[in-house]
């Protein structure tokens, strides 16, 4: 998935690294990087912007342009995406767009790695839950996702 969110623009536009600073970064880690250099249309830059999205990687923050994430399922790419999309208003709120985040506000890899486990724990698929509560939202409101 693709976005050009104002929150994630504004994180492109003025971070250079992200780092785990809440409970949304958890789903986000690692996060991949690519240079902007305008509209992706030549063969080598579609190869370059592939080659900076390499697995274990599912979330790129594409500098000075966007968010992009992928996932083993259209579910998982869409909550990466949610929660790549909170952790850029995260760092927003907490004025971290213009200075480095304290050693003492990043959340340890060995909590990224347990919240992990224990999401995917509980459906097997990281964002089912939440893919599935929003296709039922919009039912609710008559949109007929078909999604079950």
């Amino acid at each position: 998935m693709h976005i050009h969110s104002k929150a994630g623009i504004g994180v492109s536009c003025s971070v250079d690294e992200i780092v785990p600073i809440c409970q949304h970064s958890v789903f986000i880690e690692p996060v991949s990087y690519h240079p902007f250099r305008g509209i992706v249309t030549e063969e080598s830059e579609k190869l370059e912007l592939a080659e900076n999205f390499l697995a274990p990687s599912n979330c790129l923050l594409m500098k000075n342009h966007g968010l992009l994430t992928g996932g083993a399922t259209i579910e998982e790419a869409f909550f990466r995406m949610v929660m790549f999309h909170k952790v850029c208003e995260a760092y927003i709120d907490a004025g971290y767009t213009h200075q480095p985040v304290p050693a003492d506000k990043i959340v340890s890899k060995d909590i990224v790695d347990k919240s992990v486990e224990a999401a995917v724990s509980q459906t097997g698929t990281l964002g089912m839950m939440d893919f599935r509560a929003l296709a039922r939202q919009l039912d609710a409101a008559g949109y007929e996702t078909g999604y079950n």
